[in-house]
């Protein structure tokens, strides 16, 4: 947690709340919805790959702006992070259909 600073002004700190709470759930909301209609799995990959980048560079616009200031360069790491996030997103999206649909037939 020494990688990143959150500055104490009260409006960084709800843009912070609202970006964590808001715009990263909406974000994974369109993921999984555009992943789930990729045919391919060609298609698949560049999805994950086209909102990885996205996500990172969401992270990095905050770091710009000063809401989420980041103490050293950490692109590797935000990188990985937001791959295993994806990827641990479509896993839970996988389960949660396998359970729920459980005996039903599929179109």
């Amino acid at each position: 947690m020494k990688n990143v600073v959150i500055p104490q002004s009260i409006m960084f700190e709800f843009s912070h709340v609202l970006i964590r709470l808001v715009l990263y759930p909406l974000v994974t909301l369109f993921y999984l919805n555009e992943i789930s209609a990729a045919a391919s799995k060609i298609k698949k990959t560049g999805v994950i790959i086209k909102y990885s980048v996205f996500l990172l560079g969401l992270e990095w616009v905050s770091d710009w702006l000063g809401v989420f200031n980041h103490t050293n360069p950490y692109l590797l790491g935000s990188g990985v992070f937001w791959l295993g996030y994806l990827m641990l997103m479509l896993i839970i999206m996988k389960v949660f259909h396998s359970k729920f649909y459980k005996g039903y037939h599929k179109p």
